[in-house]
C-alpha cells in the first residue's frame, strides 16, 4: 500500500519522538523485532560451582530475567561429561524444571499428547553458565564423526522439546536459514542455547557488562576479515562466507578491511578498534589477536573458524574461543569437536542477521544447519550488537593490508 509524502513525514516525526522518549536515538532504521525477551530465558547454573550460581544470579539481575527462571543443577565442574552423566545430571533435571516450574502441562490423549503452556512463561532460550560442562564425551575421530555419540552440551539441549532423538551424528536445525524472529511454533521443536562461559568468572562478568554497554552506547570502530584465498575442494565455501560477511558489513558503512592472502593476518598488524572479526583457519590463536597487548573494542563480536575452536573455552591461550574472550570480545562461537564445514555457522547468514538487529542467539541459530552436534555460542543471547549504528572510529587509519594474490590450493596449518 502506498504512503503519501505527508504520511511519511508524519511517521518519521512520530518515530523520532518515540526514540527521544524511550532513549533510543541512534537505533538503526528498520531494525527487526526480536523473538527473544528476558522472560523467555532460563539460566542453568551448577550448584557445585559457587561462581556459577553467582554469575547466573548476576546475569538475571542485569537483564531483568525473573529469579525463578534460574535452574540449579548439580553436575560435574569439568568441561567434559559422559553421556550417562549428562542425561542424569543435566538433561533430566532441566526437562523436569521446564515442565514443573515454568507452566507446562502434558495431558495424555488416545491420539497422542497435548502440551499446554502459559504464554508469559514460554521458554525459547537456555543459558548454560560458567561451571556447567561444555561437551559430551564419545569423540571417535574426524573420519567417523557421523556415528559418534559426542556432542556439545548446548547443542544437545537445543532438542529438548522433541523429547527424544537419535544420538549418533547430527540432526537438522529447523531455524537454519530463516529470517524471522524466533517464535512459539519453533519452540515446539527446538530451543536456542547460548553459553556465558570463558577463561574465568571475571571474563564472563565483563562479557555481560560489555553487551549491555554496547546496546546502550553503540559499537565504535572497525571490522576485520581474513580469508584463505583457496581453491581447495571443500574449503572454498568458507572463503565465500567470510567475503559475503565483509560485503554486508561494508554496505552498512562500517570501515572494513580484508586480508585475502593464504597466510593469516600478520601478527604485527595493529588491527585497531576492532568491533568485528571473522577469520580462519589456524588451530591455535594466532595473528594480531595473539599479542599480549591486543584488545578488542568494547562489545566486539569475534570468531575464528576452526574445527576445534571451542575444544576448551576456559583457557586464555589454547584454541580460539577462550583467547578471543580473554582479549575483550563480548561474544564468539566455536565447535567442541570436529563439525566439518557443513556443520559450522554460516558466517554470511550470521553477519546479515546481526546487522538486521536480531539477537546473538537468533543470528547464531539461523546460521547453524545442525543440532545435536558441535556448535557452541558464547555470549549473552539477548545481545543485539547492531541495534544502533556503529560509530566511526576515532584513531588513525590502520596501514593497508597486502593486496590479494593468486588463489592457492595449499591449506594453512590445520
Amino acid at each position: 500500500m502506498a504512503v503519501s509524502p505527508i504520511g511519511r513525514h508524519l511517521r518519521a516525526a512520530l518515530v523520532a519522538a518515540a526514540a527521544m522518549v524511550l532513549g533510543l536515538a541512534g537505533v538503526v532504521e528498520g531494525a527487526v523485532e526480536t523473538g527473544l525477551r528476558p522472560e523467555n530465558v532460563v539460566i542453568l547454573v551448577n550448584g557445585a560451582v559457587p561462581e556459577s550460581v553467582e554469575l547466573g544470579e548476576y546475569y538475571a539481575r542485569q537483564r531483568g530475567i525473573p529469579a525463578d527462571n534460574i535452574c540449579r543443577l548439580t553436575t560435574g565442574a569439568g568441561e567434559v561429561i559422559s553421556r550417562a552423566e549428562f542425561k542424569r545430571t543435566i538433561e533430566t533435571p532441566v526437562r523436569e524444571f521446564l515442565s514443573k516450574r515454568l507452566g507446562q502441562l502434558r495431558v495424555a490423549l488416545p491420539e497422542g499428547e497435548l502440551v499446554l503452556r502459559l504464554a508469559q512463561k514460554e521458554v525459547r532460550c537456555l543459558v548454560t553458565m560458567y561451571g556447567v560442562p561444555l561437551k559430551i564425551d564419545g569423540f571417535i575421530d574426524t573420519k567417523e564423526m557421523y556415528k559418534s555419540m559426542a556432542a556439545g552440551v548446548d547443542s544437545e539441549l537445543a532438542l529438548l522439546p522433541q523429547r527424544g532423538h537419535l544420538l549418533n551424528g547430527a540432526r537438522p536445525n529447523p531455524y537454519y536459514g530463516l529470517d524471522v524472529p524466533f517464535d512459539p511454533l519453533l519452540g515446539r521443536f527446538m530451543l536456542m542455547v547460548c553459553r556465558l562461559d570463558g577463561p574465568s568468572p571475571a571474563v564472563v562478568r565483563r562479557m555481560i557488562g560489555d553487551a549491555l554497554w554496547a546496546e546502550q552506547n553503540g559499537l565504535q570502530g572497525r571490522a576485520y576479515f581474513d580469508v584463505r584465498n583457496t581453491t581447495r575442494k571443500g574449503y572454498v565455501e568458507g572463503d565465500k562466507w567470510i567475503r559475503g560477511a565483509y560485503e554486508r558489513v561494508k554496505a552498512q558503512g562500517i570501515p572494513a578491511y580484508i586480508d585475502e592472502r593464504p597466510e593469516i593476518m600478520p601478527v604485527e598488524y595493529p588491527m585497531p578498534e576492532a568491533v568485528f572479526y571473522l577469520g580462519w583457519y589456524m588451530d591455535m590463536v594466532s595473528g594480531p589477536v595473539s599479542r599480549h597487548d591486543f584488545r578488542f573494542a568494547r562489545g566486539a563480536v569475534a570468531y575464528h573458524l576452526h574445527s576445534f575452536a571451542a575444544w576448551t573455552v576456559r583457557s586464555t591461550t589454547d584454541k580460539w574461543a577462550g583467547p578471543l574472550l580473554a582479549h575483550g570480545a563480548a561474544c564468539t562461537m566455536g565447535s567442541v569437536y570436529e563439525p566439518f564445514l557443513f556443520g559450522s555457522p554460516q558466517l554470511d547468514i550470521f553477519t546479515d542477521r546481526l546487522l538486521k538487529g536480531y539477537t546473538f542467539a537468533e543470528a547464531g541459530y539461523m546460521s547453524q544447519r545442525l543440532l545435536s552436534w558441535m556448535a557452541v555460542f558464547l555470549g549473552d543471547p539477548l545481545y543485539r550488537p547492531f541495534l544502533k549504528a556503529v560509530r566511526p572510529p576515532v584513531g588513525p587509519e590502520p596501514p593497508p593490508l597486502p593486496g590479494p594474490v593468486a588463489p592457492s590450493p595449499a591449506p594453512r596449518r590445520p
